[in-house]
């Protein structure tokens, strides 16, 4: 298969293939999956793990899809989305660079959730099949994916103890410094007023009169490209 064909996995919805990926010389190795594994490791085994890339606002797979890998997020921004049978929407999780995706395939057959791109996302398709064959044999691995599940459990926890309580100005200025995408903390991931309101709990009206007010007071700037924000004065409303 070339690059830019789609993929052949019937729930990479819009998900397009790249290549197979190089995990030995991948730039951001340190925080991946398998960071622990050796080079030696990093052979026959990860062969079958692809690159591929997921456009802004496309999905990677539905709720409720039979799986048969994990993904893991090298550059970009997915949210993981419920839909409930009324037609709402509740983001419960973004995951950024780093993040392993649909882990719950590991001891279940489905994904648990809808995970879509919020940005032009780069990604590696790990087939479950590899994952339970270096675990078996590298307690390292065995290691780091239980490190995973506690990320992915406390992420759970943020979500309902951060961004779902407190005053608005307060889930706000969580939210912005959630999804900094610079070691300082002063640009962000940019998320439409909807998705924001979805992950916050919050009404649209709500989230852009608080946006007007940080705007306002010089703790946000929105341009063409990412947000910046004052990650100081935001710390100090994320406290309220």
């Amino acid at each position: 298969m070339l690059a830019g064909m789609k993929s052949p996995m019937s729930y990479c919805t819009d998900a397009t293939w790249v290549g197979r990926s190089d995990c030995q010389h991948c730039d951001i190795r340190g925080t991946m999956l398998f960071s622990e594994l050796q080079e030696r490791e990093l052979g026959d085994l990860l062969r079958p793990v692809d690159n591929l890339r997921l456009a802004a606002k496309s999905s990677l797979y539905h709720e409720g899809e039979v799986g048969d890998a994990v993904f893991t997020v090298r550059k970009g921004l997915v949210r993981l989305v419920h839909y409930a049978p009324n037609g709402t929407r509740r983001i419960v999780r973004l995951l950024k660079s780093g993040s392993v995706i649909g882990m719950e395939v590991l001891v279940n057959t489905h994904y648990h959730h809808c995970a879509e791109a919020v940005s032009d996302t780069d990604l590696c398709r790990i087939p479950v099949e590899v994952i339970t064959q270096l675990e078996g044999r590298n307690p390292a691995l065995h290691t780091a994916l239980m490190r995973r599940w506690q990320n992915s459990l406390d992420d759970a926890d943020m979500v309902i103890t951060q961004l779902s309580t407190g005053s608005s100005h307060a889930r706000v200025a969580r939210f912005l410094l959630l999804v900094a995408i610079d070691p300082h903390r002063t640009e962000c991931h940019h998320l439409m007023r909807e998705d924001i309101a979805a992950l916050l709990g919050l009404t649209v009206e709500t989230v852009s009169r608080v946006f007007a007010e940080f705007k306002r007071n010089g703790w946000l700037v929105e341009g063409a490209d990412c947000p910046r924000i004052n990650p100081q004065a935001l710390e100090r409303v994320a406290t309220d």
